[in-house]
């Protein structure tokens, strides 16, 4: 909750391996037709775009991806809304926003608990009884692609250097403070527990999505 990191903790009683690959969704340059198209740009005369993600070859124990705009719609979109006279006082939002994450496993002085056995994939070398792997997000608008992982690796420095059960227990109290702040728990009937979840669920949508730069997106929030 106070740091953007996300752990995966994996025990067993037994010693066990275990291999991590991420999934790509955009491998090639497509463009969008049809339906597809957003933000009713479908009678734009510029055609649209989507611009695969990079991953990172040759790197030790960890995957490296991202996405970056290497163009953009925001000037198509706002003539299209009728705003084409606002842009000269506006910045671009969309040109160079890249996004990804690095993933590795903890590093100790015999080096990374996972090894690389291609781009994106990890693996144990042996068996344990336990592995903990970190996910570190981010995105920002930054001028080259460099920029974007130095600042990654910024974050990824500063976290390791943060106590684990510290944060763990700074991550539980700040949830413990959020949901005991205020609730609403209906019951009597299998409507009522189904009004209770769904509330629940909402409020944890928006606790994930209600603190970036932006407010929260009215469709779909962050999913």
């Amino acid at each position: 909750a106070l740091h953007p990191v996300i752990r995966v903790e994996a025990e067993s009683a037994e010693a066990f391996e275990i291999r991590i690959v991420l999934e790509i969704w955009r491998h090639q340059k497509r463009l969008l037709t049809g339906g597809e198209i957003p933000y009713q740009l479908g009678g734009s005369p510029a055609p649209v775009y989507i611009h695969p993600d990079t991953t990172l070859e040759g790197q030790q124990g960890r995957i490296v991806w991202y996405h970056r705009n290497p163009t953009s719609i925001w000037g198509d979109t706002m003539r299209v809304q009728g705003l084409e006279s606002l842009m000269g006082g506006l910045n671009d939002p969309l040109l160079h926003r890249t996004f990804g994450g690095v993933i590795q496993g903890e590093c100790t002085h015999k080096g990374y608990t996972l090894h690389s056995e291609n781009a994106t994939t990890l693996k144990s070398e042996g068996a344990r009884k336990r592995f903990t792997l970190s996910i570190y997000p981010h995105t920002q608008q930054t001028e080259t692609p460099q920029d974007w992982i130095q600042a990654v690796e910024g974050n990824i420095a500063h976290i390791e250097a943060l106590d684990l059960e510290k944060t763990r227990s700074e991550h539980q109290a700040w949830w413990n403070q959020f949901w005991n702040r205020s609730w609403i728990r209906v019951s009597g009937a299998t409507d009522a527990e189904v009004v209770s979840r769904g509330y629940a669920l909402q409020r944890f949508i928006n606790a994930c999505g209600g603190r970036g730069a932006y407010p929260i997106p009215f469709r779909a929030s962050i999913f």
